[in-house]
């Protein structure tokens, strides 16, 4: 994991990658940024089982998409609500963006007012509405690296062990168990 200072410089190098990028590039590189630096912080609250995270992050688990990882980091305490706000808001502006077929900026209504609502904007009302995005994204992030330099790691408990009479006694109650659900299967028809 990234030292603090390491991850000044990744931020620094993404507020020069986005002044560089088109409107609807901006939009689309900070939640793409954003989303995987959530993926990160919240593997770093989970026991240290590659496997199982791969699961939860990759294709169609429960952890794959930017809306689930957003509800996740809050219902687990990790970011607060006003951060989990903002981090719908932009994912709602990137889905705006890349959703939308025409050429469209951040002064499109529908995304300029989004912009107007994130909590951590910074600006005066009568600023650029990109600004405000920016300005959000950057304390967001901020957010986001300090739950992850903050995590400690779970450790997975020990593995049960059961002993080979504790088998034939589970054995012999599973047995009866489904007899009597048999039996009682058999009473109602």
């Amino acid at each position: 994991m990234s030292t603090p200072f390491g991850q000044l410089d990744e931020v620094m190098n993404l507020k020069e990658t986005l002044s560089t990028e088109t409107d609807r590039g901006c939009a689309l590189h900070a939640a793409s940024y954003l989303d995987n630096e959530l993926g990160v912080m919240l593997a770093a609250h989970f026991v240290d089982d590659t496997k199982t995270c791969n699961e939860l992050f990759e294709g169609t688990g429960g952890l794959a998409t930017f809306s689930a990882r957003i509800a996740i980091a809050f219902a687990l305490g990790l970011i607060p609500k006003n951060v989990r706000n903002d981090l719908t808001l932009i994912r709602r502006i990137r889905n705006e963006f890349g959703h939308n077929p025409r050429q469209i900026g951040f002064d499109h209504d529908a995304i300029a007012n989004r912009c107007r609502e994130l909590y951590f904007r910074w600006e005066r009302l009568d600023r650029p509405p990109r600004r405000f995005f920016e300005n959000a994204v950057f304390a967001v992030a901020s957010q986001i690296h300090s739950a992850k330099w903050s995590a400690k790691r779970p450790v997975a408990p020990k593995e049960i062990e059961i002993k080979e009479e504790h088998r034939e006694e589970h054995r012999e109650y599973v047995e009866r168990l489904l007899a009597a659900i048999t039996q009682e299967s058999q009473k109602s028809t």
